[in-house]
């Protein structure tokens, strides 16, 4: 053959092979070498079991003026193609599956993508973990908060070490965790790291999301403002005369409320959102509980060491109602909690329904021992009171009464002393609460929030897989889209 010919055909080929290979790197890369698209990042911003809506940012043609088209592909297959918009509804999704998709942006010249990851499981939950007996290292896990096969274990979305963890915070698919002290953003869904928070900077609380901020005490008892995308400072905010701030912030019509916490006097300053500006500052003279109420112009703060609440106009800080008579016991383990035009607190054995607006008492409810862990949903009061064994030893009963006038409603209450319900959590229909007792560390159970009834699936097949001496120590629940938190978080409703 002659050898111009060998020459020629040897030519053809490599050229093939190398088309080959571009073609292969753009599928699997998702961009040429041109780079006449700048990148873009796509974010879930809405889930249901069965749909989900997805945002991309806008990929920008830098060479020329056509228009830059979009393709959503998932789980290897194109579902949508030519898009212009920068959102998309994505339908007949399987529940209980986690996907992996990209958006494609392209011209006729180039290609480039950004991938994101959605889960379409009912309900995650978020829980952190740490063997109580031996000096080790603690977990935290995201998990299915539904266990779906009977009798197998439930394996962990994903899963790492971490120690001193505070409750976790959840806006959209971002986790925002405290741990030895430290700030950092997580993917919720495969547990990856997304930013390291301030390095200078040890932090007390956990933090409380509002607005794409986020809210925490640090030990020099400062109020620390971060940018939730990125995890840097904002600004800082400190009292030049009660400091020491270290109650869990909340938020309500961007202003913050915070103030110092066991002390025998301090003060609760209310501080804008946005430029951590003081607005106002109001003194007392006792400690108070972990959480402030902040709702519909109000804030209620309780103290289980002098049997007190108190009401303050949350534009003025000027004093609206103070209720002194409550019974002292020098716990404050109640958090007030907002429901239907009523303030919930308790500084002693009697759970009190006030009137937010005047503090006139609507009902009350005798529990005779400390009533703690309160949340409310389904038109209902459950929390945790303690009971006396013989020998004066304590356990931890979990009780629900009526939302409407305190009558009680059922009770699963433990057998003997050193038997504990706590950290309770409502979601959607369920309570999910930890359960301790003397041969086992704390797990989470969960019980009809209408019955009482104990789900029998989720006990005998608990997602958050334990040896007999790890134990949960926080944890979260989202269940269709809505985050459920303990009602000592910043973030609690």
């Amino acid at each position: 053959m002659n050898l111009r010919i060998i020459t020629g055909i040897c030519l053809i080929f490599i050229g093939l092979l190398a088309c080959s290979k571009s073609n292969n790197e753009k599928d699997n890369h998702g961009q040429t070498n041109k780079e006449n698209l700048t990148q873009f990042t796509v974010r879930v911003i809405e889930r249901t079991p069965l749909a989900a809506i997805i945002q991309w940012d806008s990929s920008k043609n830098k060479i020329n003026n056509e228009l830059v088209r979009y393709r959503i592909i998932l789980s290897n297959v194109k579902i949508k193609d030519s898009l212009t918009g920068l959102t998309d509804t994505l339908l007949n999704l399987e529940k209980n599956k986690i996907y992996s998709g990209k958006v494609v942006a392209f011209i006729a010249s180039d290609t480039t993508f950004s991938e994101f990851t959605l889960s379409t499981y009912d309900g995650q939950l978020y829980a952190y973990t740490k063997e109580l007996s031996y000096n080790t290292i603690g977990r935290f896990g995201g998990f299915n908060a539904y266990p779906v096969t009977l009798g197998q274990n439930q394996p962990s979305m994903w899963r790492f070490s971490t120690d001193n963890m505070l409750a976790p915070t959840l806006s959209n698919d971002t986790i925002f965790m405290v741990a030895n002290y430290k700030l950092q953003a997580i993917n919720a869904i495969t547990g990856a790291n997304i930013w390291q928070g301030p390095v200078n900077i040890s932090f007390v609380t956990s933090v409380t999301y509002s607005a794409g901020r986020l809210y925490a005490c640090s030990n020099t008892g400062t109020l620390v403002c971060v940018n939730s995308s990125t995890g840097q400072v904002l600004w800082n905010y400190t009292s030049n005369t009660y400091g020491d701030f270290n109650s869990n912030p909340v938020i309500a019509n961007n202003v913050v409320f915070v103030a110092p916490v066991n002390r025998s006097i301090g003060e609760v300053h209310a501080v804008n959102a946005t430029t951590g500006q003081k607005i106002w500052s109001y003194g007392f003279n006792n400690s108070i509980c972990k959480r402030p109420l902040a709702t519909k112009g109000v804030v209620v703060i309780s103290s289980g060491e002098n049997g007190r609440a108190f009401a303050l106009d949350a534009g003025t800080g000027n004093l609206l109602w103070n209720k002194t008579d409550l019974g002292q016991i020098g716990l404050d383990w109640f958090n007030p909690v907002y429901l239907d035009g009523k303030v919930l607190v308790s500084t002693s054995g009697t759970i009190y329904a006030l009137d937010l607006k005047t503090g006139i008492q609507k009902w009350r409810y005798e529990s005779g021992q400390t009533a703690s862990y309160c949340v409310t949903g389904n038109d209902m009061v459950y929390f945790c009171k303690d009971t006396t064994f013989n020998a004066g030893a304590y356990g931890t009963n979990l009780k629900a009464i009526s939302a409407k006038d305190g009558h009680e409603v059922w009770s699963q209450n433990v057998g003997s002393y050193g038997t504990d319900y706590s950290n309770l959590v409502f979601a959607k229909d369920k309570i999910y609460a930890t359960y301790r007792s003397i041969m086992l560390s704390p797990v989470i159970v969960t019980f009809n929030a209408t019955t009482g009834k104990m789900d029998t699936k989720f006990a005998n097949n608990n997602p958050v897989t334990l040896n007999l001496y790890e134990g949960v120590l926080d944890f979260i629940v989202k269940r269709d889209g809505i985050i459920c938190y303990p009602s000592t978080h910043g973030n609690y409703q």
